[in-house]
């Protein structure tokens, strides 16, 4: 009996050196478990924080974005004001360009009222080009061209009429200067 109860003391202290290992590696389970659970749990903190984050993003982006647009927008709409106010401009300098071109021809400055009317021309032709507002100024340009045609033609008739009816008068080398300046108005004018 005695061998017997070796026997059972040996199993038991085996049994017990089984269930010894087993309840550690349990406990060794059990703690890994919850190093897992802890793990999960900062893992899920870690993925909300990147929720976050991105919508932060997102949210900038967004917003970065729409100031663009905006920026974008502003600035074609300044460009759109700046184009205006350069046209409108012109309209008030074509506007003005009539009623400069009769006072020069009025003083007889021929040369300056053929730049005058030149530019004016080309601005309505190029710049004004379909603008209804200058369709009054270009029917007057039209007018002023048969009207600076005739005036020069009657300069030039004047100072021909002049330099023959009185030769050698102490006036003759500016009848002779302005003579020259309308033959030069007139070969522009194509007359």
């Amino acid at each position: 009996a005695e061998s017997e109860q070796q026997k059972l003391s040996n199993h038991l202290d085996l049994v017990e050196v089984n269930l010894f290992k087993q309840l550690s590696q349990r406990h060794e389970f059990l703690a890994s478990m919850a190093t897992l659970q802890a793990v999960q749990g900062d893992l899920a903190g870690a993925v909300e924080q990147v929720r976050t984050v991105r919508a932060e993003i997102a949210s900038t982006r967004k917003q970065e974005v729409e100031c663009n647009l905006l920026v974008s927008r502003m600035h074609k709409r300044r460009q759109r004001y700046e184009d205006l106010l350069r046209r409108l401009e012109l309209v008030a300098t074509v506007q003005h360009g009539p009623p400069s071109i009769k006072l020069l021809l009025s003083t007889k400055e021929f040369v300056t009222a053929l730049d005058v009317f030149d530019s004016t021309m080309t601005m309505l032709a190029e710049d004004l080009k379909g603008i209804a507002a200058v369709q009054g100024v270009m029917s007057q340009m039209k007018e002023l061209s048969a009207s600076i045609d005739r005036r020069l033609e009657g300069e030039f008739m004047q100072c021909v009429v002049n330099s023959q009816l009185h030769p050698g008068e102490s006036d003759e080398l500016v009848g002779a200067s302005q003579l020259v300046v309308i033959i030069d108005c007139l070969q522009r004018r194509n007359c």
